[in-house]
């Protein structure tokens, strides 16, 4: 299966709810088969990159650009009492 990697250009110390959530984000936007946060490390290492599965080619600059403002948003959210949203 082709795969992806969109890297942060910072790690982002998220959630597990956060990571979901961010994973779902990317899919949607993208329309791919499936997205994974990769970490540094198992644990609360901060997540460092997505890999997105199943797409043809590298995702559209627009696309990153949304998806990279969703995971800092992510984080700047993670100390407050939710996401913002629901």
């Amino acid at each position: 299966m082709a795969w992806h990697e969109l890297r942060l250009p910072e790690p982002l110390a998220l959630s597990e709810s956060a990571e979901v959530a961010l994973e779902d984000y990317a899919r949607e936007v993208t329309r791919s088969e499936r997205a994974l946060a990769l970490r540094g490390a198992p644990g609360d290492a901060p997540v460092q990159a997505l890999r997105l599965f199943g797409l043809a080619r590298e995702p559209e600059e627009d696309a990153r650009r949304d998806i990279l403002a969703f995971a800092r948003a992510l984080a700047d959210a993670s100390g407050s009492a939710g996401l913002g949203w629901s």
